[in-house]
């Protein structure tokens, strides 16, 4: 009896030890994840910005027969939490259990380009323009193999997702507008965009169009303060509302940049905590301080590589122009002909970028052209 007892006791005394060690260790994961992971909404009830735009995806949801679809709007408002959350209310739970490879498609007879994919049984998620002016191959080969496998499901047909399809070359939007209408029956394609000017306009017209704003500053300022009482982070609403305005009311940064000063043992409570910028605009303004104080061969391959070490970060080249362009007009001085001229070559390049697949050239071409702008102002 007194050995069964002294098990029960050990047996107990583990297994408090072992669930010990789990809530530890689940407290520690929770601790390092980020909350612009985890305080993303899974589902359609859970979406707190635009409740008119809820409604009308949770009729689409209900339908199971929605048409194409186009998301677009500026980064940071929620658009592809909301596709997702559109998946999820569809197809169910089974749409978020997904899995990542890369798969090899054939881009000419000779050469063969890789692309990660992201797939579930019930859709696709894919982003064509990693592989540059390759893409309208990618597209073609992809919708096939999605068509020749039969639906799941009581909805009769797949989704592919079209991450960054502002991005897409003219040769792709033209394929994918032909292959919109050869599988309608079978696929239905969701778009993913920043913006619409760089679609073209026949597939623009075969989607229904849904615009994702950015939030209000009250709304992500209340969102936030929701989000610190969760995580009992004692948040300070003037903080939090010069978080949201550094962040543009961009939903993403701003978590981000509550993430940042979390790990940096900043005192959240403090109203007048100071909110580092990022560090690659901080590396813009120094490629405008370069390009305004001095004009030269040398200079130009200085900067040229700091741009290349941009690019080699995944920052949008679009970004790049854009802020270096601000930062520039401050340095340049207020002159309305220098501002002029500054953005119809910003607007010149960027373009010329878009439909070309090395980013670093029209960049270049950009500087060089501001250089030669700044030596005749000063009548060098």
């Amino acid at each position: 009896m007194v050995g069964y007892v002294e098990v029960c006791i050990s047996v107990r005394v583990g297994m408090g030890v072992r669930l010990g060690s789990v809530v530890k260790e689940r407290a520690c994961r929770d601790s390092m994840s980020f909350l612009v992971d985890t305080e993303r909404p899974q589902k359609l009830d859970e979406l707190t910005f635009h409740p008119s735009l809820t409604r009308t995806l949770k009729k689409l949801a209900a339908s199971k027969d929605c048409p194409h679809l186009l998301f677009y709007g500026p980064s940071g408002g929620g658009k592809m939490t909301r596709i997702r959350c559109l998946l999820e209310g569809m197809f169910g739970p089974g749409a978020e259990k997904t899995s990542t490879s890369f798969r090899q498609f054939k881009a000419t007879t000779s050469t063969t380009v890789d692309i990660q994919v992201v797939v579930s049984a019930f859709h696709v998620e894919v982003t064509p323009s990693d592989v540059g002016i390759r893409d309208a191959a990618v597209i073609q080969q992809l919708i096939k193999q999605m068509a020749e496998n039969p639906p799941v499901g009581e909805v009769p047909f797949h989704v592919v997702v079209i991450n960054d399809a502002h991005c897409l070359t003219r040769q792709a939007q033209a394929a994918l507008r032909r292959t919109m209408e050869k599988y309608v029956s079978k696929i239905r394609f969701i778009f993913h965009a920043d913006s619409l000017s760089p679609l073209i306009p026949p597939l623009r017209s075969r989607c229904l169009g849904i615009r994702v704003p950015r939030p209000t500053p009250d709304e992500l300022q209340r969102d936030m303060m929701n989000i610190s009482q969760r995580h009992a982070l004692g948040l300070n609403p003037g903080l939090c509302a010069r978080i949201v305005e550094e962040s543009g009311c961009d939903a993403r940064l701003a978590l981000i940049r509550l993430d940042v000063l979390r790990r940096k043992n900043v005192t959240l409570s403090d109203s007048h905590a100071v909110i580092e910028k990022q560090s690659w605009k901080v590396f813009v303004e120094d490629i405008a301080k370069d390009i305004v104080t001095e004009q030269s061969p040398k200079r130009m391959l200085a900067v040229r590589a700091k741009l290349y070490t941009l690019l080699t970060q995944w920052i949008d080249p679009r970004d790049i122009f854009y802020h270096l362009v601000l930062c520039l007009g401050q340095r340049m001085g207020s002159s309305e002909d220098k501002l002029r001229n500054l953005t119809q070559l910003a607007a010149r390049y960027e373009g010329r970028r878009a439909k070309s697949a090395k980013a670093i050239m029209q960049l270049e071409a950009f500087v060089a052209q501001t250089m030669m702008i700044i030596i005749n102002s000063s009548g060098k």
